[in-house]
């Protein structure tokens, strides 16, 4: 919640906004790519954990804070028009946005911070979006 424009998952959101609005299909570039999500709330207390915890039980420098796996973004897009009701809505590949370097899946390990500190993420990406598009639609109401 309270992610601007510049991201997968509230630029998908805008351009659903847009395509009920205008009854117009959805037009996305390849969603078989797959990306490591990680809700920001759980990132934070990733933060808060590392910088509290004992220095003797940190093993290593670095700490990738992730979720491990990665997802579809076909997968994301389905959770969004799940998420505004929208499940008719037509999409359609834009070949523009298609991009031929595009890496196919992505993904961090997080054996070290959840080993060294006990972290792991606890909030599902269904959650995650649920709670995106329920601030989107508070902050449209407000205008």
């Amino acid at each position: 919640p309270g992610q601007l424009p510049g991201f997968l998952l509230p630029d998908l959101a805008e351009q659903i906004e847009a395509s009920l609005r205008t009854q117009q299909p959805l037009m996305v570039g390849n969603l078989e790519t797959r990306r490591d999500f990680t809700d920001v709330r759980d990132v934070a207390r990733a933060y808060v954990e590392l910088a509290l915890c004992d220095e003797s039980r940190l093993g290593h420098a670095v700490y990738n804070i992730c979720s491990g796996s990665s997802i579809p973004g076909k997968e994301i897009l389905r959770l969004l028009i799940n998420s505004y009701g929208a499940e008719g809505l037509e999409t359609k590949v834009d070949p523009s946005r298609l991009r031929t370097n595009d890496v196919m899946d992505i993904y961090g390990s997080r054996n070290r911070i959840t080993s060294d500190v006990g972290w792991e993420p606890t909030i599902l990406t269904e959650q995650t979006i649920q709670d995106f598009v329920d601030w989107r639609k508070h902050e449209v109401e407000k205008t």
